[in-house]
């Protein structure tokens, strides 16, 4: 710790961690220069404690905006125009950038290099409005210099510099070429974007939220001085009400990072819980907050935090008579033992919970208060909305379990790992989330005999299903049958077709020799013609031969057939008995980025919460 730190921005430190006390020692001077205190006052009224507050920012690109913020709240005004005496080409030369005014079509056109057209085919046509699919800048259609005044900067080296791999609007590339845009009527400015629409988030022509003073303070000046051209500059983000993504406002003022929630209960770091805008703090030393769930270490017991009746989740009943004290024959005494342990790198907690006289239950939980794995030997039997709302489990280990119900990890799109080799019967919705999961690559369920309707509905990744005793599926098996209505005419993919395990182009493994019912898989013909000959495979079904091949109009002759255990003959059989793994006909471009989706809180709407959907 620096020996110059002052008492307020160690404190800051200790409730908003390292990076937001460093940054609000070097970017909030204007603050603590007005006082001792003002800083942590002005910070803790608007916002609870949370140690990952300047990550959240900075990822969401509102660094400057929170700077803003926080000078408003504390009196310090900040000019519409920064007056300064350099010009515009020596303000952008000072941090590295080749100042352009253009003024013939020409000149605009020059840039046009730089942008990636994604082909040859930059703009296609929906409802005869065109859309621009590749990153050109529709001021190359000509004709812009008619209604605005056209700048470009150019980062020195920009032809170097590689795009992302997950673009952000003011990361690198996206900002070492920028065209800088005046409307000649008003004077509206807007910054545009290298990404331009590959940016699927942020609005492209909003880069520096269409202030040059954040690209170098000083610009606004210059170019009122050199071109008259001045600008209204937009409400910082957090007093324009532009959500903050991942964060609700309690009724207190303050807004909070939400970990997880359930209705409309927000679990938040620090023990926060938020209920109908209240915000709840428990006891640290007594509670431990888990997703939706607490562990009381005094009473040893797990509980749901008031979950409606119909999401009631079966995790707690893995934790049933912890609070008893068993003796055995000699007179000595058992009871329920907890340890925690904490890894200093990752942040991620390690809570080990033995009943008496059973085995441990372990259950890791990242830095965040998020399971993120979970193991218990000492149960036999799940009910339905077992951790259906654990969305970053990773690991899941449950070596006695036989019997499960409904809507298992129902919304699992992190799980990795599963164990469960004495598993006989599942119910229904299986790891069946529509949001997908991109992370399960095996499944292997040696005892399984039946299970429900959407089993496993959605999975993109998933190379191996071996489930040699199954017998008996219900409908949208391996999400075969999930469908969307669409628009008339519109031949793309849904998004929740394109998540289908049965349109998975790297499944190489489906091993169930003893099903004897599949109700659905009705597209017959997607199932057989299998048109890249890389993945086609050799398929197993019973009674399947060349002429019901050309019964489906199959272009390419049936594949080689292995027979295993018949118990139907006839042809009609071949939809109900059909063991097979299905591909789609052409490759489709999977979806990166998951839709936002509102959810309501207290006073204001967030369109998502860090990896975490609306229930």
């Amino acid at each position: 710790m620096s020996k110059d730190e002052t008492k307020e921005i160690r404190r800051i430190k200790e409730l908003y961690g390292n990076k937001m006390g460093n940054f609000c020692k070097n970017k909030l001077q204007k603050v603590t220069e007005k006082g001792e205190g003002l800083l942590l006052k002005t910070l803790s009224e608007k916002f609870g404690p949370n140690k990952f507050l300047h990550d959240d920012l900075e990822s969401q690109e509102l660094l400057d905006d929170f700077v803003e913020y926080i000078e408003n709240l504390a009196g310090i005004e900040v000019p519409d125009i920064i007056e300064t005496q350099k010009t515009v080409r020596e303000l952008f030369d000072e941090i590295g950038y080749d100042f352009y005014e253009c003024h013939t079509e020409e000149d605009i056109q020059s840039f046009r290099k730089y942008y990636d057209r994604r082909g040859e085919e930059y703009k296609e046509y929906h409802n005869g409005i065109p859309r621009y699919v590749g990153e050109e800048l529709c001021t190359f259609s000509g004709g812009r210099l008619a209604s605005h005044h056209v700048f470009w900067v150019v980062k020195r080296g920009a032809e170097n510099i590689k795009r992302k791999e997950n673009p952000k609007r003011q990361d690198e590339y996206g900002t070492s070429v920028m065209s800088i845009q005046f409307t000649r009527e008003g004077h509206k400015l807007s910054i545009k974007n290298r990404y331009n629409h590959g940016l699927e988030k942020e609005n492209p022509d909003e880069t520096f939220n269409s202030d040059v003073d954040r690209i170098n303070p000083g610009l606004s000046g210059a170019f009122a001085r050199e071109y008259g051209l001045t600008y209204e500059k937009k409400k910082n983000a957090f007093e324009s009400g532009k959500p903050f993504l991942g964060y609700i406002k309690a009724k207190d003022g303050k807004l909070y990072k939400v970990n997880s929630f359930l209705g409309s209960i927000y679990f938040c770091p620090d023990n926060v819980i938020i209920k109908e805008g209240e915000a709840i703090k428990l006891d640290k030393s007594r509670y431990i907050v888990m997703d939706g769930y607490i562990y009381d270490k005094v009473e040893a017991k797990m509980i749901n935090y008031e979950t409606p009746p119909e999401l009631r989740d079966c995790f707690v009943d893995g934790f049933q008579d912890l609070d008893k004290r068993i003796k055995d024959e000699d007179g000595k005494e058992y009871k329920t033992t907890f340890n925690e342990q904490k890894n200093k790198e990752t942040g991620v907690r390690t809570i080990t919970i033995t009943p008496p006289k059973k085995e441990p239950i372990i259950i890791e939980i990242d830095k965040y208060g998020r399971i993120i794995s979970y193991s218990n030997p000492n149960i036999t039997k799940i009910g339905s909305n077992f951790m259906r709302f654990c969305e970053t489990l990773k690991k899941i280990d449950l070596p006695n379990v036989t019997e499960i119900g409904d809507d298992f990890i129902g919304f699992g799109s992190s799980l990795e790992s599963i164990n469960m080799p004495k598993v006989k019967t599942i119910g229904n919705n299986f790891l069946s989330t529509l949001f997908g999961n991109d992370t399960l690559k095996e499944l292997r369920l040696p005892e399984l005999e039946s299970v429900g309707s959407s089993f496993l509905a959605s999975n993109t990744v998933i190379e191996t299903i071996d489930l040699p005793n199954l017998k008996h599926v219900g409908t949208f098996f391996l999400g075969s049958s999930l469908r969307q209505k669409k628009e008339e005419n519109d031949n793309s993919p849904t998004y929740e077709e394109e998540k289908m395990v049965a349109n998975n182009k790297k499944l190489k493994i489906v091993n169930t020799p003893k099903l004897e019912d599949i109700e659905i898989l009705q597209k017959i013909k997607e199932i057989l013609i299998l048109n890249n000959p890389e993945i086609r495979k050799e398929i197993e079904s019973p009674t399947l031969t060349s002429e019901i091949g050309k019964e489906v109009e199959s272009p390419v002759p049936a594949p080689e057939i292995k027979i295993q255990n018949i118990e139907k003959k006839e042809k009609k059989s071949f939809i109900k008995n059909l063991r097979i793994y299905q591909f789609i006909k052409k490759k489709i471009a999977l979806y990166k980025n998951r839709k936002k989706l509102k959810i309501k809180e207290g006073e204001e709407y967030v369109e998502e919460v860090g990896n975490n959907r609306r229930r």
